[in-house]
This record gives C-alpha cells, sequence and structure tokens, in this order.
C-alpha cells in the first residue's frame, strides 16, 4: 500500500517529466537549404583536412598513420564544438527578446 508521501511524490516526478517532454520543444524548422548548406561545410572540412593530410603524408612523410587519423577525429571535434557553441550563443542573444 503506498503511503501519501510516496503518492506525492509520483505526482511531483509525473509533473517533472511532463514538464520536460512538452516544454523542451521547438517549433523552429530546418529548411532543405539550411540542411544542404551545412552539408556542404561539414563536407568541405572533412575533404580538406582529411585529405591535406594524407597529402603532406604522401610529399614529406611528417604525418604518420595514426596523425591522420587524428586528423578525422579533430575535424569531428571541431564541428561538434562549432555546433554547441553556436547554440549557446542564439540562447544567449535571443533571449533579451523573449
Amino acid at each position: 500500500m503506498a503511503t501519501k508521501a510516496e503518492g506525492i511524490q509520483e505526482e511531483e516526478m509525473s509533473s517533472i517529466i511532463y514538464d520536460i517532454l512538452h516544454n523542451c520543444s521547438s517549433n523552429y524548422v530546418v529548411t532543405l537549404a539550411q540542411k544542404v548548406i551545412a552539408e556542404v561545410i561539414g563536407t568541405y572540412f572533412v575533404v580538406f583536412a582529411g585529405c591535406g593530410s594524407v597529402a603532406v603524408n604522401k610529399i614529406y612523410g611528417s604525418v604518420t598513420f595514426p596523425g591522420v587519423c587524428v586528423t578525422g577525429g579533430l575535424i569531428a571535434m571541431v564541428t561538434i564544438t562549432l555546433l554547441v557553441i553556436s547554440q549557446e550563443l542564439t540562447s544567449i542573444l535571443q533571449s533579451p527578446s523573449l
């Protein structure tokens, strides 16, 4: 049998879960053009840095196989970091207008 305190705790938890699920949504729609532009920029960085590291390895022999692999990881890290920073800046810049 559930006590009164357990019932209140369950109600609070269900209220918190409802708030999280229904208040964290956005009506912002990403258009096809924005998706294409983002894909082109991301592909450019991957091809430019990835092929550049392979070319440097071929010409100078100074970049080893792990170096080429680290370049790919750095590309992913920088891309994700820029995504997070851009989202934070957008939320900071839009907060006074709310």
